[in-house]
């Protein structure tokens, strides 16, 4: 009876460990989907962004298109007086700035653009990584579901030994009793 219960044991401390691997490879599946949920919705909200406002290019285009204009006539048009000039200078003063803001915006929107496509890479490989780790954790339970299936025998030979048990000491028992009354 020890010899059963100690392999009971034992294959059950192995089903628990591989159990336990199976809710490690499920964690991992589960974390991993969510920084594919993340990727997904940052994507989707940069798309909602463009759609918005004026591309950052155009605006771009458009501010330097005005620069030029306020700049040529500045140089150009003689019949300018001080009051008109002052304001085409701030004009032209607020639109520099304005540009001097665009640029970066620029550089961020051709990373943007080249970091929309390393998203869906990334999609893609987060997607396999987590379609192994779910994998990785259906083969940990037909591991221990195979295990269970070597402890269910050991499990019911246990039982069938102590119903033996139990009948040779319920027989001991009995005649026990009819020695101890015959007296």
């Amino acid at each position: 009876a020890k010899g059963i219960r100690e392999s009971i044991d034992e294959l059950k401390a192995k089903q628990k460990e591989i159990r336990d691997q199976s809710r490690i490879h499920k964690a991992r599946r589960d974390e991993i989907q969510g920084h594919i949920r993340e990727i997904i919705s940052k994507k989707r909200g940069r798309r909602d962004e463009e759609r918005g406002s004026k591309s950052v290019v155009i605006e771009l285009s458009e501010t330097e298109g005005q620069i030029d204009k306020i700049e040529r006539r500045l140089e150009t048009d003689g019949r300018l007086k001080l009051e008109d000039e002052n304001k085409l200078l701030k004009e032209l003063k607020k639109l520099i700035g304005k540009r001097n803001e665009l640029l970066p915006a620029i550089k961020e929107h051709e990373a943007l653009t080249i970091d929309l496509g390393d998203m869906d890479e990334s999609i893609s490989r987060l997607k396999a990584e987590a379609d192994s780790e779910h994998q990785a954790m259906i083969d940990c339970h037909k591991q221990a579901d195979e295990i269970w299936e070597e402890i269910k025998p050991l499990f019911e030979e246990r039982e069938h030994e102590a119903s033996d048990h139990q009948a040779r000491v319920k027989t001991a028992s009995i005649c026990t009793r009819e020695i101890k009354c015959d007296p």
